[in-house]
């Protein structure tokens, strides 16, 4: 048994050293100009936000110290907590930029691609993750918007690819397909459907309430929305043939109109905004609309795209909800909004730009503690907003905190994705229908923690490549061990009173008089503890 475990030690700590390297050695493809136009917007949002705490006699909460900085930014850019080896180097760290390093290493780490693939496709296809028959549509999408994420390839030009792409022959269903087809089969190729997708995702307007009557809350009226929808009426699904149950899509570039339902009145493609495309104009209307959506002049789709990657870094958007962009659901700093998206447009609508602004400002480095009844109201941003773990974060992390092998190319993930722990897992965990902030535990999550194989195994003594590690490290001592084993779950050490309780605890050797097994125990705690499902 001691040489197996001597074994797990050799094999868990070159998994930490070469993860280290791997993180040490990217992030250095940032132009100092490109950096120096980061602070400057970074910058910009303090300023902004500052006017507005002094306005509203706002006192902001302290910044946060080196091992909540380091667990948030890990678990927002690349889904999971970091190892104990990156938390010791950070928190050794004395470089005034280690921040900013930071937030640059993890933006070129691959996994940043990986779960980047998870957060877009949970926007784009959500149909697919709810609904069974649709989950073999996954792999061709995530193959190819992986790959455009790996590339840091421009919003746009991703979105313009989505919502052009050529649908042709197109099999979504191929786990060897690059295509983002699978958008178009998620909405059942219905222009109604995509009217209402490509409107709310893009733009942040909720087009679909005026689908059967005049929009209730906006200025949107029925035919707005049939006019739009009318772009997408070349599309047709053809049913499958015999022996197949597989649907194809057909694009027929003549047909260019829609009838209203229950009416009969035909409406051809207008842009909102009440401009119809030409009767004469060669351009098909599906490209007209994919150019429209993402030109630069269209006042919405910039202002959608940063109030996304806002609420996914803050918890919460500048406009809340954030895909209802709406004169009656203003933003609670417009000016920076406003702002923000002319620099995402400035800089060809580069995501990785976008993240390392928001990450580099001191409002995104502010603790979740509150420290003043000030700060409780979350639009105002004065402190960082708890968020609640996806399945795939929780997992992951998991996966991390106890030295699990999880098998997996950037090229092919599915090796580990059809784990069945890690589909129990999504089962549990997946439904994000709620505002991170908002997003409860269940008490069928807390019992699969508490009682499940997958954390019972993981924290056992003689399974636990990370209690293994902890274990039979050389000159530690019980207080070095539970120093290390809250550095593999929360990031930090712990305080005084915390520690001198496990420290007991472990050398009295639990209620089994064993001392690993009450290591393992204080292990189990932490896993099921609020602070470590939550991102904070």
């Amino acid at each position: 048994m001691q040489m197996i475990q001597r074994s797990g030690l050799v094999v868990w700590c070159a998994g930490l050293l070469i993860a280290a390297g791997h993180v040490a050695a990217a992030g250095d493809g940032v132009s100092e100009e490109r950096w120096a136009e980061e602070v400057r917007v970074a910058a910009m949002i303090d300023a902004a936000l500052a006017k507005q705490w002094e306005a509203d006699h706002i006192t902001p909460a302290p910044p946060a110290d080196d091992g909540e900085f380091l667990r948030r930014a890990s678990l927002d850019l690349i889904g999971r907590i970091p190892s104990v080896m990156q938390a010791r180097e950070f928190l050794a760290e004395t470089s005034p930029d280690k921040r900013h390093e930071c937030i640059d290493r993890l933006l070129e780490d691959p996994r940043c691609a990986l779960h980047f693939t998870n957060v877009w496709r949970k926007v784009l296809i959500p149909e697919a993750g709810s609904d069974a028959n649709l989950r073999y549509l996954i792999p061709s999408f995530d193959t190819w918007l992986r790959a455009k994420l790996l590339d840091n390839t421009s919003y746009r030009t991703m979105v313009r690819e989505i919502l052009d792409v050529d649908v042709s022959g197109a099999n979504p269903y191929a786990f060897t397909a690059t295509t983002p087809v699978a958008f178009y089969t998620t909405k059942e190729i219905k222009p109604e459907n995509l009217a209402a997708a490509t409107s709310r995702m893009f733009l942040g307007v909720r087009l679909e309430c005026a689908q059967c009557h005049n929009h209730p809350f906006d200025h949107w009226t029925r035919k707005d929305f049939w006019g739009y929808a009318a772009f997408y009426a070349s599309l047709e699904r053809q049913q499958p043939g015999p022996g197949s149950f597989l649907a194809s899509i057909r694009e027929f570039l003549g047909q260019r109109k829609v009838r209203i339902p229950d009416t009969e009145d035909y409406v051809e493609p207008t842009f909102l905004g009440g401009e119809a495309l030409p009767r004469s104009s060669a351009v098909r209307p599906r490209q007209a609309v994919s150019d429209w959506i993402t030109s630069d002049g269209n006042p919405y789709f910039a202002r959608m795209a940063v109030n996304r990657m806002w609420a996914h870094l803050f918890g919460v958007g500048i406009v809340d909800p954030v895909d209802d962009i709406s004169e009656h659901n203003h933003p609670s700093h417009p000016e920076l909004l406003d702002s923000l998206a002319g620099e995402f447009r400035a800089h060809n609508y580069d995501l990785h730009f976008l993240m390392r602004s928001m990450a580099f400002s001191n409002a995104y480095q502010l603790t979740s503690r509150e420290t003043d009844p000030s700060q409780s109201y979350p639009q105002r941003f004065a402190k960082m907003s708890l968020k609640g773990l996806t399945a795939e974060q929780v997992y992951d992390s998991l996966a991390e905190a106890t030295g699990r092998f999880e098998p997996f190319t950037v090229q092919n993930p599915y090796v580990f994705n059809q784990q069945p722990q890690r589909m129990r897992f999504d089962e549990l965990f997946g439904d994000e229908s709620t505002l991170a902030v908002d997003r409860p535990t269940t008490i069928l999550q807390s019992l699969a923690l508490m009682n499940g194989e997958f954390v019972a195994q993981a924290t056992h003594v003689d399974q636990s490549q990370t209690l293994a590690g902890i274990l039979d490290f050389p000159g530690f001592d019980t207080g070095n061990r539970v120093d290390a084993v809250f550095l593999a779950t929360l990031t930090r050490e712990p305080t005084g009173p915390e520690r001198e309780k496990f420290v007991a605890y472990v050398e009295s050797g639990g209620p089994r008089m064993d001392q690993r097994l009450a290591l393992s125990d204080v292990f189990w705690v932490l896993l099921n503890s609020t602070e470590f499902l939550y991102n904070h």
